[in-house]
């Protein structure tokens, strides 16, 4: 047989904990991808171990046109999920409450498919053996990685790091993970880090789901879904929260989720004001380096972590005629911003959304601060007042006040 995706995992009889409120509820990806995937017309088919008496929860995926390889397990597996928070279906304990076994090369059968995906629910399902069995066996291959760093202890069902992962994940194409497993797995809570970091390892794209929405990493460069329902949510609660008596205006980079950011704090400062009538335009140098992208990408890369190649570039290892100095990028947001100050009005403010970079870069050149310990995470920043001989500083590391930089011109 030819198909578009094949899944691979267990089939699942799970209970949901939500407020203390317990139900049953049928899972696993085999469950949730292949009646989605079918809906969406793909050939699919799911290969899958559950007990004989279980058999007849199997009749849902032949209603919707899915093929089933199903295999006689002694228990169906089953995890008991209990959720801290609605907002951040991430974060949760997971209770082993029974384990199908696990897969053997003659579970997978003579068939052709597009995508091969491996998507266990706890770890043991799918042995590195066999990880590398199918690696050979079929052209494209994907994994979810939350059936190896889940692990049975006892009673409970524990994040742990997989030992074989690097070995493991070499013949990947595709990772998928969520925010808690891509730290796990890296130690990285920085999203595009953790997903450089298991892209390192082979695979050659990662997808990474968090609270505010979908990371993917591809040929050194991120990519992220537009603003999220959440994110808009955060944004609007930000402006809200602003104070009403200054007139505001907004600059953002070309970046679409920076314009929509900035769109959605203009709402939730604007309540009683007309909206439209706060100002909002796009600032280039809010996002502008000049470099050769191909260079900046490869340097990217080859770094552990978007804050060792910032110190470096800081550093001056890089040579300038392919990255331009981070310098230049300060004094060329400072330029822009010189010449709107002239045009501010008095009891105004001018709120400027921008990139990690930016932020730190701006704030260590005019200020002498560099922040990496923590990274510039959605909404952090600072505020700046501009004064005659000095500006001050309100961010994370508190207030300062200092004298304009030598190259600062006002």
């Amino acid at each position: 047989m030819n198909f578009d995706i094949v899944i691979l995992g267990h089939f699942a009889k799970d209970k949901i904990v939500i407020r203390g409120v317990e139900k049953d509820s049928l899972g696993g990806a085999v469950y949730y991808g292949a009646l989605a995937l079918s809906k969406m017309n793909f050939c699919t088919g799911i290969i899958t171990l559950l007990a004989r008496e279980d058999f007849p929860y199997l009749d849902i995926f032949k209603k919707n046109g899915v093929e089933v390889f199903a295999y006689e397990a002694a228990n169906t597996s089953g995890i008991k999920n209990t959720y801290f928070s609605e907002n951040n279906l991430n974060e949760r304990v997971c209770e082993p409450i029974a384990f199908a076994g696990e897969f053997k090369n003659e579970h997978i059968s003579n068939f052709t498919t597009k995508v091969f995906h491996i998507g266990p629910i706890m770890a043991g399902e799918v042995s590195l053996e066999l990880i590398e069995y199918i690696a050979i066996k079929f052209d494209k291959v994907s994994l979810d990685l939350q059936g190896f760093l889940r692990v049975r202890k006892g009673k409970q069902l524990r994040f742990e790091d997989w030992p074989d992962k690097e070995d493991g994940l070499r013949g990947i194409h595709t990772v998928k993970a969520d925010s808690v497993e891509s730290k796990v797995i890296t130690g990285e809570k920085n999203l595009a880090k953790a997903a450089q970091i298991i892209a390192g390892w082979g695979p050659r794209e990662v997808v990474i789901t968090h609270k505010d929405g979908l990371l993917v990493y591809s040929e050194g460069e991120v990519f992220e879904a537009p603003l999220t329902e959440r994110g808009r949510k955060t944004a609007y609660e930000f402006g809200m929260n602003l104070p009403k008596k200054y007139d505001y205006r907004f600059f953002h980079s070309s970046v679409e989720r920076c314009k929509n950011t900035a769109l959605e704090i203009r709402k939730g400062i604007s309540n009683s004001k007309q909206e439209n009538s706060i100002p909002i335009d796009s600032l280039e140098s809010l996002i502008k380096i000049n470099c050769d992208f191909e260079k900046f990408k490869t340097y990217l890369k080859q770094t552990e972590t978007d804050r060792i190649f910032l110190n470096r570039w800081i550093a001056k290892i890089y040579n300038p005629l392919e990255i331009e100095p981070p310098l230049a990028v300060a004094k060329r947001m400072a330029k822009d911003i010189k010449k709107l100050i002239k045009t501010q009005q008095k009891n105004s403010l001018d709120v400027f959304v921008s990139h990690d970079f930016h932020v730190i870069l701006s704030q260590f050149y005019w200020s002498g601060n560099l922040v990496t310990n923590e990274w510039i995470q959605y909404l952090d920043g600072y505020i700046i007042q501009f004064f005659e001989k000095t500006m001050k500083f309100y961010s994370q590391l508190g207030a300062v006040e200092i004298n304009y930089p030598y190259w600062w011109t006002n």
